[in-house]
């Protein structure tokens, strides 16, 4: 069981609605050893993360829906990911919008990677004064200017395989952004003939509409706002990427989730409920 002794850093109390979202993340990968025993998933940062922060899980437990979905996703995000790795071990990995998550010191081979975290400069601050000693990565501020902001400083290395991965994050974002983050980081790969994989999750039209019924979220003040029915939609804006993965993201998580999603899926032509994919592009 866990249980916090110390006072809550006044910096987590500052945190209001997209911003605060990271600590459902933060609250799932810390009381997975008790909620969710039977998935293979640890994460050896997150409760010292908590522990530097005062950060107790509370608040949180009662939606055991969203933290086991949450665990759920992150298993898969990572096994995508080192897959990744696997082919391309010294590819630049772009992060955005990891929160506090430190998930290169529980993924097998990160450790060639050019890892860069991107993040909104509050949350950068919290996450460095947390940061594991010797974690590898650089950290990258995002702005609401766009990702040129950030994308113009990284290296040039023409050929290096680019990673870009959001989990957890896109959804809470004005459509115009996401679609512009999405394009000028295929364009980055392509403009250095490299290969290039874009991993996320997304949600639903549906889901969009009914964001203030998730409980986790609802506390925060954020709410959901760009919406995908199906990968499709940006495999035809992008010319150059192909779908290689996709997963139902719902389908796992409870008998009633699973449920619900497959009704979804029967009324909506095979749109998933909240989805995850993995896009990948060749030079």
């Amino acid at each position: 069981m866990i249980s916090m002794t110390s006072s809550p850093d006044p910096a987590l109390s500052a945190l209001s609605g997209v911003p605060e979202t990271m600590l459902i993340t933060l609250a799932a990968r810390l009381l997975a050893p008790d909620h969710t025993p039977e998935l293979p998933f640890h994460d050896p940062s997150a409760a010292n993360v908590a522990a530097g922060l005062g950060f107790d899980p509370a608040r949180f437990v009662a939606d055991r829906k969203s933290m086991r979905g949450t665990i759920l996703r992150a298993m898969w995000f990572d096994r995508a990911i080192e897959s990744w790795f696997d082919r391309y071990p010294a590819s630049m990995c772009l992060s955005f919008g990891s929160g506090l998550d430190m998930r290169q010191n529980r993924l097998r081979n990160a450790g060639a990677a050019l890892w860069y975290d991107i993040e909104l400069p509050e949350i950068l601050a919290l996450r460095e004064r947390v940061r594991p000693a010797g974690m590898i990565g650089a950290s990258l501020v995002s702005d609401a200017s766009g990702p040129e902001s950030w994308l113009r400083r990284l290296p040039h290395v023409a050929g290096q395989p680019v990673l870009f991965f959001a989990e957890g994050v896109l959804m809470y974002l004005k459509s115009d952004f996401v679609w512009n983050l999405l394009e000028k980081v295929s364009a980055f790969a392509i403009a250095r003939k490299a290969p290039v994989s874009i991993i996320f999750d997304y949600v639903s039209p549906f889901v969009v509409r009914h964001s203030h019924m998730n409980a986790s979220v609802r506390q925060t003040g954020a709410r959901f706002e760009w919406c995908l029915r199906t990968p499709q939609e940006v495999t035809d804006r992008m010319k150059g990427l192909e779908l290689c993965e996709q997963s139902d993201l719902a389908r796992h998580v409870t008998f009633g989730a699973s449920c619900v999603s497959r009704l979804y899926r029967l009324l909506s032509g095979g749109s998933f409920l909240c989805g995850a994919v993995r896009l990948e592009g060749l030079p």
